[in-house]
């Protein structure tokens, strides 16, 4: 045994050296911010990780992006908080800003890629493969984006199964005080739609339709009546939960009030429009026909 122990000492030396390169290498390629939570969860379906530097604090997904720096929220960036990471890329959502912070960041010599806010799955493939070719992955990217079309495909298989009358589905986005209701041209339209149902402020026919979102009132829910209530989990809770929703304008005289068939789920997951995307759906689509 003694005269391997030399070989056995420097076999764990080699591999402590090979570690600790791996590691240092890793550490000098931290050399990406990411603006918003679900180009962050793209980086990390990748396996790319390494190369974050920091995110905004919409990255709440995987769990370990909400340890990465912080550089604030999507909408309000500073770009000194930015700069100080020293980035060599930033990767943002297109509503991030203030547009003076990204220009800013521009002038400083680091590449900003600006990806659109639009709510599909061709958007979502898009994304996956042009982050990848940023980061000089594309093979990866283009594995991913098969794995996702096979899931996507899956998601319609899903979707499909489910006949008769589409659900009614209202969204509310309750951040704030007063709840308001998704009409067209939301995240939340197109999710609804994706998973089978109608969006009752969304209806192909326009009745009672509008763009954007609006607050509620008694008259336009009770006429809209859904049978469901869409709402993310942390706007249930800001809200005060089922009951404390159901006391807003007339929620608890339409059929969804009436039956509580409120269906939750976490904002990133539902709005983000993400790698999640099919898995989401496919959720989705089994809750709104839920009894």
């Amino acid at each position: 045994m003694k005269r391997y122990l030399p070989l056995i000492c420097m076999a764990i030396l080699a591999h402590t050296i090979a570690s600790l390169v791996a590691n240092t290498a890793h550490a000098q390629t931290k050399d990406v911010v990411v603006i918003g939570g679900a180009l962050t969860e793209i980086v990390y379906a990748l396996g790319a990780e390494h190369r974050i530097a920091g995110t905004d604090t919409t990255a709440l997904y995987p769990l370990a992006a909400q340890q990465t720096p912080k550089v604030g929220y999507q909408r309000s960036l500073s770009a000194e908080g930015v700069l100080s990471l020293k980035p060599k890329i930033v990767i943002a959502a297109s509503e991030s800003g203030p547009q003076a912070a990204l220009a800013q960041i521009r002038q400083a010599g680091v590449q900003v890629e600006l990806f659109p806010a639009e709510h599909s799955a061709d958007q979502v493939l898009e994304n996956v493969g042009r982050i990848a070719k940023i980061l000089s992955i594309a093979k990866q990217g283009e594995a991913f984006q098969a794995k996702m079309r096979q899931e996507l495909g899956q998601m319609s298989d899903t979707v499909s199964k489910f006949t008769g009358p589409k659900p009614k589905v209202m969204f509310l986005l309750a951040h704030g005080a007063a709840p308001q209701a998704s009409g067209t041209g939301t995240a939340a339209h197109a999710m609804i739609e994706l998973a089978g149902g109608e969006n009752v402020f969304g209806r192909a026919d326009g009745v009672n339709s509008y763009s954007g979102y609006r607050p509620l009132t008694a008259e336009g829910v009770v006429t809209a009546a859904p049978d469901v209530i869409l709402i993310s989990e942390q706007g249930l809770a800001g809200q005060g939960g089922v009951e404390g929703i159901l006391k807003r304008s007339g929620l608890a005289l339409t059929p969804a009030g009436q039956a509580k068939r409120i269906v939750k789920m976490d904002a990133l997951k539902l709005m983000g429009f993400g790698p999640r995307l099919p898995e989401t759906v496919a959720e989705l689509a089994r809750l709104f026909r839920a009894r």
